[in-house]
């Protein structure tokens, strides 16, 4: 009976276990922060009234516009430099005293006192509720938030009705002025409050950073780019603008018809005290069934068509009860179904547009709203003295305006809608909503069939707090799809329809594969369960499969009481620490997965590091997995150093994309650093693409002039996947401009070093793929500044082994750029010029291009850091050609190259003779056919791994039957390949003896003997492969000349009359 109680309560609010504690002290911290506004809030409007009358009313608009803008922002911008603590109660300090001060001016009759505590008042609430959200935010995880956060604004909606119920009770027997001493009294109950609430509670989060007051870089540019949020602005503007008419009213009906000012208070807090127990009927019975029954578009209309019946109510009838009547249904509706409403608009944003408009629109759009009302109000009544009547017509024709704009944002927001669902450009993690569109409903239900994750994540999310009888409904699916995330997140839904839940359903998951989906299902079943949590869990801890072990440790560490979880991290301790028995690497890959699964996974930070070194790829592989959702900072500088490793370069690249937004600037610190090896630096760009914003598009763009050209050419394919698949983002063209002048003089120094040294040889070749590479990351920068469709078929004809096609490439260029752009390009694209043509108008185009001599270009290009494989093919030049007078620094052959790759820089470096041999290896591979599409740095890192081997005449290199281990490339001599004692083909230099054997690993077919006096270079199977994992660039090379192969066998076999 008791467990079917705490069942129904927990289904009912959503709390779980030992969360009540934590969610009434906040409530009850809510409760009296608003009590304490709605006790003063009657008397600030009496008091004005009274004294200065509603005329002056306007003036304090705009003011109150104005001056909290100026006190807000300078809040924001210091408020981060004080501890929490201090800040709040150092606030509470500050109005408290302030609210002293007052009660004393006030009961003096000060003149123009009213005033300013009129608009001092409007600041009280911004200063306490911004702060109460700044320690619930601390408290509660995101998750959590979205299930509580509703039960800790219940208190604060009581606190409305109990504060309004104070003043109105109060007022004419204590009088107005005094109830500002109550006020200071509920301070002080909340400055006790917030002591104990430190005492017994700890952060579960971080301080979240005080935002400043001003809207984000870039969001003005938003406002006129993104239509949906113009049209929310319009709508805020309107509905503010008009709310201040309506106030105008309300508060001159209330000077003409109730006389005094204690009575003022006293019909004021009554009247307010109504109104908030109506916004909570309002919120709870009619905002979901309005938005579920009749959508968004109605929910929308309310509000301006219940302003609007106020209105003619004045026109036809000006008095108190009129006036009240349009007042009450703007604070009734506009603080509780049209608030949530208004919320929703912001949800189909895409996550950037969001975080940067939506300040706007709050900050900006409010207060200059507020402004706009009173400067309205004040020329109307002073200018053309208006009165009840004719204030009601201006209502009305912005009421009428108003309702034309609301129905424009209907389509709005079903498109958005429409392509948020399908680019899933939301986190469901940051969506906490209560009400959605009854359309909209419908799309979300279908999203929860989509295979995508994203899409079905992000129906979960808001499908969990408004409609759980869909979720229940799909549960079988939904249990069973692909994503373990889906899975996981289903279960955790779950939980608030648990009872409608087969409990056969979660027990089917404690032998899925994914840890978390494991820790999920055990949790569910002990929470509701027939047996009591402990025991069941006990049960899961006495398993003989390891997996459900440590996941039961997991969800342990996760969810039970602080001795229980640290018991539980000790047990994960050990299995990460074990290194003896025959499962001890699995039990340390269950360990990662253990902690992956665990929310608060920073606390098994050490043994997480541990294992992000293991020595078993599969350990480090769970362990970088693990690290993706701990999302624990200080394990960043691991990740990191773990791009360099092939293997696991994805999961990395993956796991620090989850990551970005709060380690931006360390990736931009990396992306810069010349000491960091340059494969982890090329790997920056791409961590930026799942989520980035304009803020990151500006800081890549920026990055571009910093930076080598290996660097420039990753970041520009992050930007140009941006530009191809966000419409959202915007490009700084003043800033590509910048970059295409860089590109293209970097293209034209290779062409002038290429004419002033011998265009043949490895040296030549390495810079003709040098210049080849400002190419295209030249027409890559063109393709952020013109349709790229066009830019592609640019770069494909210009690129193209044809020469029609390299015309009409070159064709296409000259009829899309603008004058001054072909100007910097057309010569560096032409195919028609030749080489000293180009060098010449380089030369002519950028003085900044250098040209020298042979020696000098030499020089320069030996020891120069930005392109390091150019600067070791050019050293290599030079030392071998004896009548060239070149001093290379002797530093430069002994420490490893800058920014090269690590194992053939510090190859490189060992010392002259070994860089000369292995350059001179390299040069010998350009000519062998299967590497003719590798490039000349990959053509090195493959000499790098290769051995010499001399054999006399008929020495077998390996006979027929042995394994394929080796790949031999004949350098001098000649081999016979003898298959069943007949001559196969010979090979000579140049040729490769072992290829299809060393790839399949299978017997050899026949049996390679020398002919002559042979030298060869041998690559071991292991080597190569370890090679190519880590070196993608080899295998495309690899890959693009077996397809040219094919292609050539297709077209001869069509020759023949041979179907391929």
């Amino acid at each position: 009976m008791i467990k079917a109680l705490k069942r129904k309560l927990m289904s009912l609010t959503g709390l779980r276990p030992g969360e009540l504690g934590r969610v009434s002290l906040m409530s009850f911290y809510f409760f009296l922060v608003i009590t304490s506004y709605y006790v003063i809030k009657p008397v600030r409007n009496s008091l004005f009234v009274e004294r200065l009358g509603a005329d002056n009313l306007p003036y304090v608009y705009i003011a109150t516009a104005i001056f909290v803008g100026f006190i807000i922002s300078f809040y924001s911008r210091y408020a981060d430099r004080i501890g929490r603590q201090a800040l709040i109660l150092g606030t509470f300090a500050f109005l408290a005293s302030n609210l002293v001060i007052f009660w004393w001016v006030l009961k003096a009759g000060t003149l123009f006192a009213s005033g300013a505590f009129y608009i001092w008042a409007k600041l009280y609430p911004l200063l306490l509720v911004s702060q109460f959200w700044l320690v619930a935010n601390e408290l509660f995880t995101t998750a959590q938030a979205r299930r509580l956060f509703g039960l800790v604004g219940a208190g604060g909606i009581i606190g409305g009705v109990a504060g309004s119920a104070i003043s109105g009770t109060l007022a004419t027997v204590v009088g107005s002025e005094n109830l500002l001493l109550v006020s200071v009294s509920i301070l002080g109950l909340c400055a006790l409050l917030l002591v104990y609430i430190d005492q017994r509670t700890e952060p579960v989060r971080p301080r979240p950073a005080i935002e400043e007051d001003q809207p984000p870089a870039g969001a003005w540019r938003l406002l006129r780019e993104s239509s949906h949020l113009r049209t929310i602005a319009y709508i805020l503007g309107l509905t503010i603008i008009v709310s201040t008419v309506v106030d105008w009213q309300f508060n001159k009906a209330i000077e003409l018809f109730v006389p005094g000012e204690d009575a003022k208070t006293e019909f004021y807090g009554r009247f307010f005290a109504a109104l908030n127990v109506t916004s909570v009927l309002i919120q709870l019975l009619l905002t979901s069934l309005v938005l579920r029954v009749f959508g968004l578009a109605v929910a929308l209309l309310l509000l301006p068509i219940g302003l609007l019946t106020g209105s003619i109510g004045i026109l036809l009838h000006p008095g108190l009860w009129t006036a009240a009547l349009a007042k009450g249904a703007e604070g009734s509706l506009r603080y509780s179904l049209d608030q949530s409403t208004r919320e929703l608009l912001f949800l189909p944003l895409p996550s950037d547009i969001k975080y940067r408009g939506k300040p706007l629109v709050d900050m900006v759009v409010y207060r200059g709203g507020t402004g706009v009302g009173g400067v309205l109000v004040l020329v109307a009544t002073s200018i053309f003295a208006f009165g009840l009547r004719e204030m009601a017509i201006v209502a009305a024709l912005m009421i009428a305006l108003w309702m034309g704009v609301t129905v424009a944002m209907r389509r709005e927001f079903r498109s958005s809608v429409r392509r948020l669902i399908r680019t899933r450009d939301v986190e469901a993690d940051e969506l906490i909503v209560q009400h959605l569109d009854a359309r909209t409903r419908e799309e979300l239900i279908a999203a929860l069939e989509s295979e995508d994750e994203n899409e079905v994540l992000y129906a979960l999310a808001l499908l969990e707090d408004v409609d759980q009888r869909e979720i229940v409904r799909h549960t079988q699916e939904l249990l069973e799809h692909s994503s373990r995330r889906v899975r996981a997140r289903t279960l955790r839904a779950l939980y608030g329809s648990a009872s409608e839940v087969p409990m056969a359903a979660p027990r089917a998951l404690l032998d899925d594969p994914a840890m978390e989906v494991r820790a999920e299902a055990i949790n569910f079943v002990c929470n509701f369960g027939d047996l009591p949590p402990m025991e069941t869990m006990e049960e899961f801890m006495r398993s003989e499969e390891p997996g459900v072990r440590a996941a039961a440790l997991s969800c342990l560490a996760q969810h039970a009481d602080s001795d229980r979880a640290e018991v539980a991290a000790g047990l994960i301790r050990e299995m990460a620490a074990r290194q003896d028995g025959p499962d001890a690497a699995r039990e340390r890959r269950l360990a990662a997965e253990a902690i992956g699964a665990t929310v608060n996974g920073k606390r098994l930070r050490d043994s997480l590091i541990s294992l992000l070194q293991d020595t078993e790829a599969d350990v480090r592989r769970a362990a970088v997995q693990a690290a993706a959702r701990v999302k624990d900072p200080k394990l960043v500088p691991i990740l990191l150093s773990h791009l360099c490793c092939g293997e696991s370069r994805a999961e990395v690249k993956a796991a620090l994309a989850g990551y970005r937004k709060s380690i931006r600037d360390q990736l931009v610190d990396v992306l810069l650093d010349r000491d960091v090896p340059m494969e982890v630096r090329a790997s920056i760009p791409a961590i930026f693409y799942d989520s980035a914003g304009s803020r990151d598009v500006d800081v890549l763009i920026g990055a571009l002039p910093q930076v080598p050209p290996r660097i420039r050419l990753a970041i520009l394919k992050t930007l140009n996947r941006l530009r191809r698949n966000r419409d959202d983002l915007s490009f700084d063209d003043n800033r590509l401009e910048s970059a295409l002048e860089l590109e293209t003089r970097t293209g034209y120094q290779h062409v002038v070093d290429r004419a002033a040294i011998t265009p043949n040889g490895l040296l030549g070749r390495v810079l003709r793929e040098a210049e080849a590479d400002a190419l295209e990351r030249t027409t890559r920068v063109l393709g952020l500044m013109h349709p790229l469709r066009d830019i592609l078929a640019v770069y494909q004809g210009l690129t193209s082994g044809s020469e029609s096609m390299r015309s009409a490439g070159f064709e296409l260029l000259e009829n899309t750029l603008p004058l001054r752009q072909r100007r910097f390009v057309g010569p560096l694209a032409d195919p028609d010029l030749s080489l000293e043509d180009r060098a010449r108008r380089g030369h002519a185009l950028f003085d900044e291009v250098v040209d020298e001599s042979r020696d000098d270009t030499l020089q320069r290009l030996a020891t120069q850091t930005d392109q390091p494989w150019i600067a070791a093919v050019a050293a290599a030049a030079a030392e071998v050609e004896p009548d060239l007078a070149i001093e290379l620094r002797e530093p430069y052959h002994l420490h490893p190259l800058p920014g090269l790759d690590r194992t053939l820089s510090s190859l490189l470096s060992e010392d002259k003779d070994k860089m000369l041999k292995l350059i001179e290896r390299a040069d010998f591979l350009r000519d062998v056919e299967i590497f003719s599409e590798v490039r000349t740095e990959g053509l090195a890192k493959i000499a790098a791994i290769t051995r010499e081997r001399e054999y006399e005449k008929d020495t077998e290199l390996f006979a027929e039957g042995e394994e394929g281990s080796e790949l031999f490339f004949i350098v001098s001599g000649q081999v016979h390949a003898i298959r069943q004692g007949e001559l196969a083909f010979t090979a000579d230099r140049g040729e490769t003896v072992g290829t299809l054997t060393l790839i399949d690993a299978r017997p050899r077919e026949f049996t390679a003997t020398a002919t002559q006096h042979t030298r060869a270079l041998v690559i071991e199977r292991d080597d190569f492969f370890d090679l190519m994992r880590d070196h993608f660039d080899l295998v495309e090379g690899l890959l693009t000349h077996l397809t040219d192969v094919v292609r050539r066998l297709n077209a001869r076999l069509e020759q023949e009359g041979v179907e391929a």
